[in-house]
C-alpha cells in the first residue's frame, strides 16, 4: 500500500512539473529578446504595476522610457535605395497606411520599397524580429487561420488536434472574448513557435497564461505600438517620414526611367551618345536618354533635383548609368516576353516564324515571331520574342537554336500547328533543311512557303519570259534615270510634278506600282519637262536621250502598255498587301489569288476598254479578301460523303499516334449542325471564330473550334519577321 500511495505521489509531482513548464512555455514567443540594434525599435523592459489606478502612469512611465533609448538617425531624405538594384531585387507593395507614418497630409496609398511582409505562418519566422518585421506585425495584426475547419487541423501521436474554439475567451459573466493574439503554427503543428501542444489541457494552460502579469505586460506593449503607429506618434516619427519621402523619391525616379526607356524603344532610338555628361549646364549631345531627362528635369522639380544633388557629389549611386539602362531594357524586355508566354500557353496551338538577316556588324542574327488566334478575341496576333545570333545558318544549327528557344520559353514543340519562312535551301530543303527536321519532330507542324517570296519569284519570271514586257520597264527606268543624274534636272521635276519618278527595284515590287503611277497620271506634265530639259542642255547625249525618251514616249504601243500594266500591278500589289497582314490566313490567300487569275483571263478576253466595274470593285483593296460566296451556301453544296471524307482526312492529318487534336466523327457532325444554324453574314474563318466566342458556342462546337483555330494560325507569309 505505501508503494502504491509512493508511485502515486510520484506520478503527481511529475504531472505538476509538466504543467509548471506547459504554463510558460508560450513566454519563448511572447517575450522580448535581450539583443538589441539601432535600428530596432527595442522596448524597455520595464516592470509595470497592473492595478487599475496606476495603469495610466505605467504607460506614461514606459513611454518616456522608449524615448530615451531610441537614438535620432541620420538625414535619409538623399541616400540611396536600402535595396541595391544591381544586385538585389527590389520589393514593391502598396501599403494603404503610410500616410499615417509619415505624415496625414501625405498622398494615400504610398508605394514603399523594403522588405517583404512576414510569413503568416509563426513557425517560418526567424528570431529575433527586427523593427520593421515587429512593425509589420502590429499594423497588419495577428493572421489566424479560422477558415481552418478543426477537423483539418494536424494530429499529434495521441490523435488529437487543436480547435477553432480555443480562439474564444469564455468570461464569468458567459460573455466572450477573441483572443486575438493567439496563433497556430502548421509548420510546427503547435500554436506558436516553441509553443504548446498539449491539446489535452490547453484551455487550462490559456487561462493561466492569460491572467499572468507577463502576458498582461506584453500585450499592453502591443496596444501602445499599434496606437502610436495609427496616430503617427512614434519616436522615430521623423526618420520614418525621410525614408519614406527617400522611397517615394525613388520610386518616382525608376518610374520616370522605365517611361523614358519605353518611349526610346518603342521609337527605335538610340540611348547613348559619344560624350555622355551628366552635368545640366552641359551643352554637349550626351545621348536621347540623358537628354530627355535633361529636358524632362526643366519641368519636373523632383528630377532637377536629383540632377542637382548629383553635380554636387551627393549621390554615391545616381542610376543614371548605361548599365542601369542595359539591366532596366532586359528587365522591360523580360516582362513583356513573359506576358507573351502566358498568352501563347493559355491558347495552347501557335505557330513561329523565321528570317535571318546580317546587322552592320557582319552578325547574323535571326529574329523570332510567335503568331497565334486569342481565343477572347478571335483576332490573329504575331508577337517578335527576340533577336537571336547565329553562327552557322544550316538547318540543323538553325533547327535546333529554334528547339532550344521554344524550351527555355516553356512552350511544347508538340503544340506548334504552323512553321514559316523564306524559300532558301536551309529552310525549306527536303532533307536537311527546318522545314523537314522540324516535321520529323511534329508533323502536325504545318509548313507552307513564303506567299510573298514566292509571288515574287513568280512576277519576276513572267517579266523575263517577255521580250516586250523587259523593254517596257526598261524604259521605265530609262525616264528615272535621265532626271536623276543631275540635281539641277531632279529639281526641275520637283517643281512641275507632285509624285516624283521612282526607280524599279528586283526584291520589291512595289515600286512598280509607284514608277508606272507617276509617268501615267503625270504624262503630260513628264512631256513638258523633257521639252524644257531640251532647249536647256547643250550635251549632246543628253539632247539623243531626250529625244529618243520623248519619240518612244507618244508612241502608241507605250500609252497602251502603260494603261494594261498599271491595272495588273495594282492588284499584284493588293495581293502582296493583303498577304503581309497579320489577320491574313490561307483561306483568304487562296481566294485572292483565284480571284485574280480569273481577272486575268477575262481582262485578256475582254480587253482594258472595256472593263467590268463590278471587277474593278471587287478586286480593290477592301474587298479583295472577300470570297466569291458566302460559308453558308459552300458548305451547304458540298454532299454529306465528301464532308465526311474531309473531316476523316482532316483527322488523320491531326493525329499522331494515340494524340488527336480533333475527332473527325464529332466534326462531321457538328458541321453538319453549323449548317443549318450559320447567319447568312458569316462569310470566312475569321468571321465564324468570332461568331463562335461572342456567342460562347465552344462547348457546342468544339471541334470546329479547333480546326478554325489551327487552320488561321499558319502563316501565309514571313513579313513581320523580315520587318
Amino acid at each position: 500500500m505505501g508503494i502504491w500511495c509512493a508511485s502515486k505521489r510520484k506520478r503527481k509531482a511529475e504531472m505538476m512539473q509538466v504543467n509548471q513548464a506547459m504554463s510558460t512555455s508560450m513566454m519563448k514567443f511572447l517575450n522580448k529578446t535581450s539583443t538589441s540594434t539601432t535600428t530596432d525599435l527595442d522596448e524597455p523592459n520595464i516592470k509595470m504595476d497592473l492595478n487599475e489606478g496606476n495603469l495610466s502612469n505605467n504607460i506614461s512611465k514606459y513611454n518616456e522610457e522608449m524615448t530615451k533609448e531610441v537614438e535620432t538617425k541620420s538625414d535619409l531624405e538623399t541616400s540611396p535605395p536600402i535595396n541595391t538594384f544591381e544586385n538585389k531585387e527590389i520589393t514593391l507593395y502598396v501599403n494603404s497606411n503610410i500616410n499615417n507614418i509619415c505624415d496625414l497630409e501625405m498622398h494615400k496609398q504610398e508605394i514603399v520599397l523594403s522588405e517583404p511582409l512576414m510569413s503568416l505562418d509563426p513557425g517560418k519566422w526567424v528570431f529575433p524580429l527586427s523593427g520593421s518585421q515587429r512593425h509589420d506585425l502590429v499594423q497588419h495584426g495577428p493572421q489566424q487561420m479560422l477558415e481552418i475547419c478543426d477537423e483539418n487541423y494536424p494530429l499529434d501521436n495521441n490523435k488529437r488536434h487543436f480547435s477553432n474554439f480555443h480562439y474564444t475567451r469564455k468570461l464569468s459573466n458567459r460573455e466572450t472574448q477573441h483572443r486575438r493574439w493567439l496563433f497556430f503554427s502548421n509548420l510546427q503543428t503547435q500554436m506558436i513557435r516553441e509553443g504548446c501542444c498539449d491539446w489535452k489541457h490547453l484551455s487550462t494552460i490559456l487561462q493561466r497564461h492569460e491572467k499572468s502579469q507577463e502576458h498582461m505586460v506584453c500585450m499592453i506593449k502591443w496596444v501602445e505600438f499599434d496606437k502610436r503607429i495609427k496616430l503617427g506618434k512614434k519616436i522615430d516619427r521623423e526618420n520614418e517620414k525621410r525614408i519614406c519621402e527617400s522611397q517615394k523619391h525613388w520610386y518616382n525616379l525608376f518610374k520616370k526611367l522605365i517611361n523614358v526607356i519605353n518611349f526610346l524603344a518603342s521609337h527605335n532610338l538610340s540611348f547613348r551618345g559619344h560624350r555622355e555628361s551628366i552635368k545640366l549646364d552641359d551643352s554637349n549631345n550626351s545621348g536621347n536618354f540623358i537628354d530627355l531627362l535633361k529636358l524632362l528635369s526643366k519641368y519636373d522639380h523632383s528630377l532637377q533635383n536629383h540632377f542637382q544633388l548629383i553635380n554636387e557629389k551627393k549621390l554615391a549611386q545616381h542610376y543614371l548609368s548605361h548599365d542601369i539602362q542595359n539591366e532596366l531594357i532586359k528587365l522591360m524586355s523580360k516582362k513583356v516576353i513573359e506576358e507573351i508566354i502566358i498568352k501563347v500557353k493559355l491558347v495552347k496551338y501557335y505557330a513561329f516564324m523565321l528570317d535571318c538577316t546580317r546587322d552592320i556588324s557582319r552578325v547574323e542574327q535571326m529574329s523570332i515571331i510567335l503568331r497565334f488566334c486569342n481565343t477572347s478575341t478571335g483576332d490573329i496576333e504575331e508577337h517578335f520574342i527576340g533577336f537571336i545570333a547565329v553562327d552557322s545558318t544550316t538547318g540543323e544549327h538553325l533547327t535546333n537554336i529554334i528547339l532550344h528557344e521554344l524550351k527555355s520559353n516553356g512552350l511544347d514543340i508538340q503544340d506548334c500547328r504552323g512553321q514559316g519562312f523564306d524559300n532558301g535551301a536551309n529552310m525549306v530543303g527536303i532533307n536537311k533543311g527546318v522545314k523537314t527536321r522540324i516535321l520529323n519532330i511534329n508533323p502536325k507542324a504545318f509548313f507552307a512557303p513564303c506567299g510573298c517570296h514566292s509571288w515574287n519569284l513568280i512576277l519576276v519570271d513572267a517579266v523575263k519570259s517577255s521580250i516586250t514586257a523587259k523593254t517596257f520597264f526598261g524604259f521605265i527606268q530609262k525616264i528615272y534615270l535621265l532626271f536623276s543624274k543631275s540635281s539641277k534636272r531632279w529639281d526641275l521635276i520637283k517643281d512641275k510634278l507632285k509624285l516624283t519618278l521612282k526607280s524599279l527595284s528586283e526584291t520589291r515590287w512595289e515600286s512598280r506600282i509607284a514608277a508606272v503611277k507617276a509617268i501615267l497620271f503625270q504624262f503630260d506634265d513628264i512631256i513638258d519637262c523633257i521639252n524644257i530639259l531640251k532647249m536647256q542642255i547643250v550635251d549632246a547625249e543628253t539632247l539623243c536621250d531626250c529625244e529618243a525618251i520623248l519619240k518612244e514616249m507618244l508612241t502608241f504601243e507605250f500609252i497602251v502598255a502603260i494603261h494594261v500594266w498599271y491595272e495588273i500591278l495594282l492588284r499584284v500589289n493588293n495581293i502582296s498587301k493583303i498577304w503581309q497582314s497579320v489577320q491574313v490566313n490561307l483561306k483568304m490567300a487562296v481566294d485572292s489569288l483565284n480571284n485574280f487569275c480569273n481577272w486575268i483571263q477575262e481582262y485578256r478576253d475582254i480587253g482594258f476598254n472595256k472593263k467590268n466595274s463590278k471587277e474593278e470593285k471587287m478586286f480593290s483593296y477592301e474587298h479583295t479578301d472577300e470570297p466569291m460566296r458566302m460559308m453558308k451556301k459552300s458548305l451547304e453544296s458540298i454532299s454529306k460523303e465528301d464532308l465526311y471524307k474531309h473531316c476523316c482526312d482532316l483527322g488523320t492529318v491531326l493525329q499522331e499516334g494515340e494524340k488527336s487534336d480533333i475527332q473527325s466523327f464529332e466534326l462531321y457532325k457538328e458541321l453538319q449542325l453549323i449548317i443549318s444554324n450559320l447567319p447568312d453574314f458569316i462569310k470566312d474563318a475569321k468571321q465564324l471564330i468570332k461568331y463562335i466566342i461572342e456567342n460562347n458556342l465552344q462547348e457546342i462546337y468544339p471541334n470546329v473550334y479547333i480546326t478554325v483555330r489551327i487552320m488561321l494560325i499558319i502563316p501565309v507569309s514571313t513579313a513581320s519577321a523580315e520587318r
